[in-house]
């Protein structure tokens, strides 16, 4: 190789170095920049917001939450309380997601149980008993309906609460609205919490259960 080659050859691998570290340079400069600009990110610009402000932006991120499944409604939960603290949003946020584990709980127990309990009823059924099975439908006859049990969120946030029909484990929890209700056909026990811990209703078909401020668990 020449002087004239070696030279040209250096120089081309040379520029090649150079080029590669402006792209680095630029991708990283960029990459620092949406960092800055990221509006999940933690910086102190939440921090400047009012309350005002951080509800506004809280309600913009809640847009469509209702849609998600309830894992990803708790991730959406945990956002708004992280970016906007301040926000009403984020306290509603708080007190449902406490309510949430607190069901998590007690549900751990009672699965247990339920699962010791379903275990006996077939052993009883296809081992000591191996009945046949038949299968009937009917229909319900007009007049011959019964009231519904009924349950109704008059307070002012969501409130949790589950239900157990009769043999039947804890089911739920569900989420009411302000003004929403669910109606059932049998008898079964309600249970959610208030300020003063965990409560259980008995109802019966035709009965009401009002959840109001009164007896729900409030924001602190």
């Amino acid at each position: 190789m020449n002087p004239t080659d070696f030279f040209l050859n250096n120089t081309y691998r040379l520029c090649r170095v150079c080029a590669f570290a402006v792209l680095i340079t630029f991708t990283a400069a960029g990459q620092v920049a949406y960092a800055q600009n990221d509006p999940f990110s933690t910086d102190t610009e939440q921090e400047k917001m009012t309350p005002e402000q951080q509800e506004a932006a809280a309600q913009e991120l809640l847009k469509g939450v209702q849609k998600l499944v309830l894992s990803q409604q708790r991730r959406i939960a945990r956002k708004v309380i992280r970016l906007y603290p301040k926000s009403e949003s984020a306290k509603v946020a708080r007190l449902l997601l406490d309510e949430y584990e607190r069901f998590d709980k007690l549900k751990e127990e009672e699965e247990k149980a339920d699962i010791e309990w379903l275990n006996q009823v077939r052993h009883h059924w296809f081992v000591e008993r191996d009945p046949v099975h038949n299968t009937s439908y009917f229909t319900l006859l007009e007049g011959t309906q019964k009231a519904p049990t009924k349950v109704i969120n008059q307070s002012k946030t969501p409130v949790l609460y589950e239900l157990k029909g009769p043999s039947m484990p804890w089911n739920g929890p569900f989420r009411l609205r302000t003004g929403e209700s669910h109606e059932f056909y049998y008898s079964a026990q309600v249970r959610f919490f208030s300020d003063q811990g965990t409560v259980v209703k008995h109802l019966t078909p035709g009965q009401t259960l009002q959840l109001n401020d009164a007896n729900t668990l409030h924001i602190k």
